[in-house]
Formats: C-alpha cells, structure tokens, sequence
C-alpha cells in the first residue's frame, strides 16, 4: 500500500496533474486512493525526503516549486559529473552499448510523440544513466543517478516536457554523434552545451522571484498554487 500511494503520489506530480502549490492531505488521499492513512502518511515522507514535498510552519504538506539557487547547485554539479562522464564514456563504451544509448533517444523521441510525460522523463534518465555505465565510473554514475532525480522533478514542475524535448532529442543526438565518432572533447563539449540549455530552458519557466507565504520574503522559488489533494 506504501508503495503504491508513492508511485501513485509521485507519478502525479511528474505527469502535471498535481501541481506546484497544491497541498496533500491525508484523508482526502485515503478516500482517494482507496486506502487507510498510515501508508498516505509513509509515502508523504518519503516524498518530503526526496524534495517533491515541503512542510510549512503550519506543518501542511504542499508541492514544492523550483527554488532558483538549488537549480543553480544542481547544474553546476550537473556540469562538472557529466563533463566527465561523456568524455570517459567516449573513451571506454563500444558498439553495443552505443546502440543501446540510440535506443534511449528513440525511446524519448516516442514518448514525445505521444505526449507520454512519464516515458519521456524515464527515457531521459535511461538516456544519461546509460553513459554513466558506458564510462565504467561508479562513483560518477551514483551521483548522475542522484542528480538524475532531482532534474526530473525540476523538468515536470517547470512544464518544460513538451516542445522543448525537440531541442533536447537534437542535443542527445549530438551527444551520441560524438561518441560514434570517439572524439572525447567534443563529447563533453556537447554534454556541457546540453547541460547549459536544460537549466536555460528551465529558468526561463521559473522567471523570478515570487513571495513565500509561509517566510513573506522573496525566495526565488516558481510556485503556482494546484488544486489540493
């Protein structure tokens, strides 16, 4: 029951239909979801703990937005792990798993295709967990898997899932021609160029600084109120 009413939480706020702002509440879920509150309130947790939640001084339980400075953190680690990755990926993965990394981009292409936010997100994911492998590093790719995370919430709570994946499928396509033609400085190159127009992208949906209710000073952070849950 926990984990359905995780994924169930957390695939809603992924696909748009719980949005920034909305607040969870637990025995408007429990009617929802058909089930007892003690997993709601498990599942709230774990979602507070991944960063999809906040928790204001009236200890409600609300969606997060996108705090400009954690974009920021988050792009600049971004840069510096993936950097790296690309160019060993480029060095140490063959033919094979050149393919399967194809593969991923036709995957996002036809989530794009069919408006599927969810595969898109996941086929993003698979895309650059795929040449974290290919670089034979698992320190690199167990940040990559971290950092993978918090930029697919950023990608759902920023909207920035629809044509804007045209534009990503042009850069990992890139990012693959490099590697085809093992040339290392390119492929961080069209990594980093990747990286900068994501967080691009993503700070012209957050715009500026908005006024938190709870601290009443600006914070940086894009919220829209949603229809509570």
């Amino acid at each position: 029951m926990t984990e359905r009413a995780y994924f169930e939480l957390r695939n809603g706020i992924l696909n748009g239909e719980i949005g920034p702002g909305a607040y969870l509440l637990e025995e408007r879920l429990a009617a929802r979801l058909g089930m007892s509150r003690t997993p709601i309130r498990t599942a709230l947790k774990m979602l507070l703990t991944e960063g999809f939640l906040i928790q204001g001084e009236d200890r409600r339980l609300r969606v997060a937005g996108i705090s400009l400075k954690e974009l920021e953190e988050t792009f600049a680690a971004r840069r510096a792990v993936e950097g790296a990755i690309a160019d060993l990926a480029c060095r140490a993965g063959g033919s094979a798993e050149l393919a399967r990394l194809e593969h991923f981009v036709y995957d996002e292409e036809l989530a794009h295709r069919e408006h599927n936010r969810l595969l898109i997100l996941h086929s993003d994911r698979n895309f650059h967990a795929q040449l974290a492998r290919m670089a034979g590093n698992a320190f690199l790719a167990d940040f990559q898997e971290r950092l993978g995370g918090v930029v697919s919430r950023f990608l759902a709570l920023s909207s920035t899932l629809n044509e804007e994946i045209i534009l990503a499928l042009e850069e990992h396509r890139a990012i693959v021609a490099a590697l085809a033609g093992r040339d290392p400085k390119e492929a961080r190159s069209a990594m980093l160029r990747h990286l900068d127009n994501i967080e691009d992208r993503i700070r012209r949906r957050v715009g500026g600084p908005v006024l938190d209710e709870d601290e009443g000073e600006e914070t940086g952070t894009c919220r829209s109120i949603g229809t509570d849950f």
